[in-house]
């Protein structure tokens, strides 16, 4: 494996500088080479990717500052809004299927369909 990231936003930079999430986009971006050696890099932090939504920090903050009150009356007792919202966004995709945007509980959901996995990019009601 390179030692050094090829190419992007950490040229020139040893892997194991490279933040996880950085990673994770690389292996989803499409790049063979550069998803293949992220993707060796994860494995090597003992990180493996999976085919579950990620979940975009923007959504979380708009959920907690625009949807508040959607999120309370919808979610479990227990259940946070990261959680909340992860959820929401599998049940839209396993009754909409994968096609963006998705209208699901009176939301709609804007999912980005990568290599591997959706990434949530925004909600709205």
């Amino acid at each position: 494996m390179s030692k050094m990231v090829p190419s992007g936003k950490f040229k020139s930079r040893f892997w194991s500088e490279v933040p996880v999430d950085y990673l994770f986009w690389a292996v989803n971006s499409g790049q063979k080479r550069l998803g293949y050696l992220a993707k060796d890099e994860l494995n090597r932090r003992g990180v493996f990717v999976t085919k579950e939504v990620k979940v975009m920090p923007s959504v979380i903050d708009k959920v907690s500052l625009e949807l508040h009150s959607e999120w309370l009356n919808a979610r479990n007792e227990d259940q946070g809004i990261y959680s909340w919202v992860k959820h929401m966004a599998v049940q839209a995709l396993n009754r909409k299927g994968n096609h963006s945007p998705v209208s699901y509980e009176g939301l709609v959901f804007y999912f980005e369909f990568g290599e591997i996995y959706p990434v949530l990019k925004g909600i709205k009601k």
